[in-house]
């Protein structure tokens, strides 16, 4: 007779969650998961990208993201400062906001932090961040 084949399983290689929140100063937080099966043979990277809002500093201010941490040790270097305010820039220009993007990490190696089959990622914006 003929043997019913095993039931075949995906396992998760990329997760994408979102971080967000809407106060100055604020913290945003998210987990993401991969399939552990096999993590010491594999090489796990982090992207983070945001949108741009209040990060422009046009008023001497300091507005930017204060740090990232993953599973709670900062992986940040300084402050980062993605540089734009859409909103401004439409207001100024009498046109739509247009939703540019900003790479916070580029592939940063976290093959150690994902081991256990999970990353906790927050970020925090610095207390200026207050419009857009």
């Amino acid at each position: 007779g003929s043997q019913t084949p095993l039931p075949t399983q995906d396992f998760k290689m990329n997760d994408t969650a979102s971080l967000s929140c809407k106060d100055p100063g604020c913290n945003a937080l998210a987990v993401l998961y991969v399939d552990s099966f096999n993590a010491s043979k594999r090489t796990c990277a982090l992207t983070i990208r945001i949108n741009q809002t209040d990060f422009e500093e046009a008023d001497g201010t300091i507005e930017g993201i204060d740090w990232v941490k993953v599973n709670g040790k900062n992986v940040s270097t300084g402050p980062i400062k993605p540089g734009k305010n859409p909103c401004r820039e439409a207001m100024n220009n009498d046109a739509a906001r247009k939703y540019e993007v900003f790479t916070v990490l580029d592939s940063k190696d976290v093959t150690n932090e994902a081991v256990n089959g999970s990353l906790t990622v927050s970020m925090k914006i610095s207390d200026m961040v207050d419009e857009c």
